[in-house]
């Protein structure tokens, strides 16, 4: 989860047409795609 914060972060240092306000790198349309991440590995276990 702090990876994709990081990510976020700095893509938006490198193109400011999709800057994230700080404390905001993390958004729901992350969170879902995480959820999804997490459940194929838990149910792939």
């Amino acid at each position: 989860m702090l990876q994709i914060c990081q990510d976020n972060y700095d893509a938006g240092i490198k193109n400011k047409n999709i800057k994230r306000l700080f404390g905001l790198e993390w958004n729901v349309e992350d969170m879902v795609q995480h959820q999804e991440k997490m459940l194929e590995i838990i149910m792939n276990y």
